[in-house]
């Protein structure tokens, strides 16, 4: 029912974007991070089952990752 996000971002950096994509390429997530380590909870529940895919921008370098929701 969530996804849990634990980031750490790199020396001196206290923000960065994490965004979640369907698998047709479109934003249905944008959520930002603050502070230079964290969680962010994500509310899965009013998704369909599937797989979905996360990157996480920060001062121009990126982290992706893909998410299976299964119900």
């Amino acid at each position: 029912t969530w996804a849990a996000f634990d980031y750490k971002l790199p020396n001196g950096e206290t923000s960065a974007v994490l965004t979640i994509i369907e698998p047709n390429g479109k934003v249905i997530e944008t959520i930002n991070l603050t502070g230079n380590r964290g969680q962010k909870l994500w509310d899965t529940r009013p998704l369909s089952a599937g797989t979905y895919f996360y990157q996480m921008l920060c001062s121009g370098k990126s982290l992706s990752g893909k998410l299976i929701i299964v119900k």
